[in-house]
């Protein structure tokens, strides 16, 4: 083998040493180990890079090494010492550092079993409670890495939770519109308590939704359920929900079965005292 031929070998050792080393995030150990297993295969290294990123990959006993320092949500580690009076020994969050407690910032279960970075079954609403909170971190705390294992694999790509993680984030995103949207049709009361009363009313601006109409106060039941919240509601006009060009009876939303009439109150009347 000529010199050059040698050399050109040592730039190439050299090239891919310095890859694994800052791409992989491979230590000499496991650089060592995968050239002994694979050889020089660079069509393997290349898929490697293709799916690698330059962040910093931890296991879930490295990430336990940095506790009171580093915490991780949806498996994004973030480093949390410049909030050292909320994270660090003497914090009162500092349980939520050296791990993955996804769950717990909705749950509110603080313990081992409650400190975990599996969601399933949590509601819509409280998925995208835990994507304010990830979004808080990476604006108030420095970004270190991913965590490997339910969000990310060996080579940090997103694994399938961590896409079903996206979609449900879609469906929460959507319900919360849906439920935007079903609030401008039955806006909130307006409401005051005292010893003697407690009063609800309509006007066309209760619930802080200016509209062309004040309404009537009604119970709006959540369907399958005893539970209500006071809604005002359309007297005239076809229904919200309503073909166009079918006949109506000009009553608004007032046949929806999911409302109720406030007892000992005029239904026609733009104000109750309950």
């Amino acid at each position: 083998m000529s010199f050059k031929s040698i050399a050109a070998f040592g730039v190439a050792l050299a090239c891919i040493y310095y890859f694994m080393l800052q791409y992989l995030g491979m230590n000499s150990t496991e650089m060592l180990g995968y050239i002994s297993s694979n050889g020089l295969n660079l069509v393997g290294l290349g898929q490697m890079l293709k799916y690698s990123t330059a962040d910093k990959l931890f296991t879930k006993s490295e990430l336990a090494d940095f506790k009171f320092k580093y915490l991780a949500i949806v498996g994004e580690i973030f480093d949390v010492t410049s909030g050292e009076r909320h994270y660090g020994e003497e914090g009162h969050y500092n349980f939520f550092t050296g791990l993955d407690g996804t769950r717990a910032f909705v749950s509110g279960i603080f313990t081992e079993e409650g400190l975990i970075d599996d969601i399933t079954g949590l509601p819509p609403s409280e998925i995208h409670s835990i994507e304010d909170w990830r979004l808080m971190y990476h604006k108030s705390y420095k970004y270190v890495g991913k965590l490997v294992g339910r969000y990310y694999d060996d080579y940090g790509r997103e694994t399938a939770e961590k896409s079903k993680y996206y979609e449900l984030l879609k469906r929460a995103a959507n319900e919360k519109l849906q439920k935007k949207e079903f609030t401008k049709l039955y806006p909130p009361c307006n409401s005051e308590f005292s010893k003697s009363v407690t009063r609800v009313w309509c006007s066309n601006k209760s619930g802080g939704i200016q509209r062309a109409w004040e309404g009537v106060p009604r119970k709006l039941f959540t369907p399958g359920t005893n539970e209500f919240r006071c809604a005002c509601v359309r007297t005239s006009g076809p229904p919200s929900l309503h073909a166009e060009g079918v006949e109506h009876n000009d009553r608004g939303d007032l046949d929806n079965p999911t409302l109720g009439e406030y007892p000992n109150c005029d239904p026609k009347s733009n104000s109750c005292g309950i």
